[in-house]
């Protein structure tokens, strides 16, 4: 498992959404590039973002907004889950969710690898036809670990 700072967290699973691992590490690799080694503040990846030449070649799609919006919106808030002790997952959840482009799968992603939300489950397709097809249940704690295993298990064996 990851620990991530939820930030960079944050950024490279809206990129993420409906792509490819090449094409995910060239945009985190570039974006890093641009950041000096890492993942670019809300302020500069809000230039980069905005920057017309720098975002074609980095083939966001759609997803060009939606990192926009994460940016604006991360300028003068961050998770309350960082300031305050106790903050469940759901409530963590829903305020990722506020932001256009991080649903659920996106969300569950931050809290897992980004905000240490071990019970987080991430519900790709995958997961979603492992639940359907084996009845898996989810560790009320760990169900996050849980779910890596189940992810890796049930690709190697094709999903039937």
């Amino acid at each position: 498992m990851l620990a991530q700072d939820w930030w960079d967290a944050a950024v490279s699973f809206v990129i993420s959404q409906n792509s490819n691992i090449p094409r995910i590490q060239r945009t985190v690799w570039a974006l890093m590039d641009a950041g000096g080694g890492c993942v670019p503040s809300p302020e500069l990846l809000l230039r980069l973002i905005n920057d017309e030449g720098f975002a074609m070649g980095l083939k966001l799609g759609y997803r060009r907004p939606y990192l926009a919006a994460l940016a604006e919106r991360a300028l003068g808030w961050r998770p309350s889950c960082l300031d305050r002790a106790g903050v469940t997952l759901e409530k963590t959840m829903g305020e990722l969710e506020e932001v256009p482009g991080i649903g659920p799968k996106v969300a569950s992603c931050i809290c897992l690898f980004g905000l240490g939300y071990l019970d987080a489950v991430p519900r790709d397709t995958w997961i979603k036809r492992a639940e359907r097809e084996t009845g898996v249940r989810w560790d009320a704690r760990y169900g996050g670990i849980q779910q890596q295993y189940v992810f890796a298990w049930y690709r190697e064996k094709g999903g039937r």
